[in-house]
């Protein structure tokens, strides 16, 4: 994994859907705490509790919170970590 990727190139979206949350997006936690997930890496600010998944609220499906974090790497760093990652398999 690459330790130079920049904040601008995250992305969050539904890894089943493709919504793009904003930070006016709320989720509830069992607390009844709302608040936008993805500024605390799924964990509430009120009871501490961590979500491990998160639901959609448009497509309704839940996914593991990490997938939900994607970045856009330029198409030439995608294939030289495609071609890292092919050499280390077959190592």
């Amino acid at each position: 994994m690459r330790d130079n990727r920049k904040k601008d190139e995250l992305e969050i979206c539904c890894p089943t859907c493709g919504f793009k949350p904003d930070s006016h997006d709320r989720w509830m936690c069992v607390c009844m705490h709302a608040w936008n997930t993805f500024e605390t890496m799924g964990r509430c600010p009120n009871c501490r509790r961590l979500w491990k998944e998160t639901q959609c609220p448009v497509c309704h499906k839940w996914s593991p919170h990490h997938k939900w974090y994607r970045y856009n790497l330029p198409e030439s760093d995608e294939e030289e970590e495609k071609e890292d990652l092919y050499e280390y398999e077959i190592a």
